[in-house]
């Protein structure tokens, strides 16, 4: 169940990132955001700018509100990697 927020929310962004294969490295590359930045709104240490958040969400594939849900029932990191065994 999602529920809205009015705060971002890093570890969806995080999810988005990890069910794509996106290395944190190229999703800096992407959004011509600094590495740390990025590592910082996905630990929710710092806020990104609404420029910010449409960069990522391009890259990410989603739409900026994707960040604004908190999931009760989160995916797992290991369910979105679900791929990588099947090589």
């Amino acid at each position: 169940m999602l529920i809205k927020t009015d705060v971002f929310c890093g570890s969806r962004m995080r999810t988005a990132r990890v069910f794509l294969g996106i290395e944190m490295d190229d999703l800096s590359d992407m959004t011509k955001i600094e590495e740390k930045r990025l590592r910082n709104f996905e630990k929710g240490i710092e806020l990104p700018t609404a420029e910010e958040e449409k960069a990522m969400a391009k890259a990410l594939l989603v739409e900026p509100k994707f960040f604004y849900h908190v999931d009760t029932n989160p995916i797992t990191e290991e369910e979105c990697n679900f791929r990588r065994g099947a090589r």
